[in-house]
C-alpha cells in the first residue's frame, strides 16, 4: 500500500488533539457549571469532536485495495442507479469499455462518491449534472469526473487534498476529509488524480488507475 507519511502524521496528532479536547469537554460538562445555555453549548462541542473522531479513524482505518477484474462498464452504470437518488442528481455515464479492468471496487465507489458528494455541498440547492467519462489504454484506465456549478477557490486548489481543507460551513463538512480519501485510494490503487478544469460552470478531475 502507498501511504503518504505527512498525512497519515497529521491524522494522528490531530486525532490525539481532538480526544483531548473531548475530555475537557465532558469533564466541564460533568461538573454542571455554567447556565444552560453554556451546559448546552458544551453538550454541542461533545457531539461536534466526537463526529470529528469518527472522521479521523475512518480515515485512519481505510483497508488496503483489494483489486478484482470487473466489467468496468456495468460497475459505472450500477454507481450511476444506486447513487443518483442519494445525492439527488443526474449522473451520466459515458463508458464504452469491453476489457475487463482491475479495481478495488468498493474504494473505487467510495472515491468517485466523495468526489461527487464534494461537489454537491459545494453547490447546495443547484442541480450540478454530475459526469463520469471513462477511457481506457493499454496500462491504465481513465475517468473524468464533473460537476457543473462554482469552481474551487482558487486559494485551495494547491492544497485541495491535504486533510482538514474545506470551504464548507458547519459540522456537516467532515473536516475537510473527503478528498484527503480520495487521494489516499488512488494511491493505493497505485494511480493519481488531478484537478483538470476549475472554472465558472465546470469543475472535472482526472483518475488516473493503473491496469
Amino acid at each position: 500500500m502507498c501511504v503518504d507519511v505527512s498525512v497519515t502524521s497529521n491524522i494522528n496528532s490531530q486525532l490525539e488533539f481532538a480526544q483531548y479536547m473531548l475530555e475537557k469537554q465532558v469533564e466541564l460538562f460533568n461538573q454542571n457549571l455554567g447556565s444552560e445555555f453554556e451546559k448546552k453549548s458544551a453538550e454541542n462541542q461533545v457531539k461536534s469532536i466526537e463526529e470529528m473522531i469518527l472522521s479521523f479513524t475512518h480515515f485512519g482505518k481505510m483497508p488496503d485495495a483489494q483489486r478484482v477484474e470487473c466489467d468496468l462498464d456495468s460497475f459505472l452504470h450500477e454507481f450511476k442507479e444506486t447513487y443518483s437518488p442519494i445525492l439527488g442528481q443526474e449522473i451520466y455515464v459515458n463508458s464504452n469499455i469491453k476489457t475487463l479492468v482491475s479495481i478495488d471496487k468498493k474504494l473505487l465507489r467510495d472515491l468517485m462518491y466523495n468526489l461527487a458528494k464534494n461537489g454537491v455541498e459545494a453547490n447546495p440547492g443547484e442541480n450540478i449534472v454530475l459526469s463520469i467519462d471513462a477511457g481506457h489504454s493499454k496500462n491504465c484506465v481513465t475517468l473524468k469526473i464533473s460537476n457543473k456549478g462554482k469552481p474551487i477557490p482558487q486559494p485551495l486548489v494547491e492544497r485541495l487534498f491535504e486533510p482538514y481543507l474545506t470551504s464548507k460551513q458547519g459540522s456537516n463538512s467532515n473536516m475537510g476529509l473527503g478528498l484527503s480519501i480520495v487521494k489516499k485510494i488512488a494511491l493505493d490503487h497505485e494511480s493519481d488524480i488531478e484537478l483538470i478544469k476549475n472554472e465558472e460552470g465546470m469543475v472535472t478531475f482526472l483518475v488516473t488507475i493503473s491496469v
